[in-house]
C-alpha cells in the first residue's frame, strides 16, 4: 500500500504507512528495503543507506537460521 501511494504522489501517507508497518513487524527485511528504495526516491540517500543496511541484516540472519 505505501509503495502505491508513492506512485500516487501521496508522500505524507506513503511515509505513515511504512513506519506503521515497521513498527508492527520490526523484523521484516522486506519493508525496511521497500522503504529503502521509497527514500531514494526522496533523494535522501543517506536514509535509504540505513534502512537498507538494517533489512540486509535481518535477511541474512533470517538466512543462517534456515540453512
Amino acid at each position: 500500500m505505501g509503495v502505491s501511494y508513492f506512485k500516487l504522489g501521496s508522500i505524507p501517507q506513503c511515509l505513515q504507512v511504512f513506519q506503521s508497518a515497521i513498527e508492527k513487524y520490526p523484523f521484516s527485511p522486506d519493508i525496511y528495503t521497500y522503504y529503502g528504495e521509497i527514500l531514494l526516491g526522496l533523494q535522501k540517500d543517506e536514509e535509504a543507506e540505513v534502512y537498507f543496511k538494517k533489512g540486509f541484516s535481518f535477511f541474512y540472519s533470517y538466512k543462517k537460521t534456515i540453512n
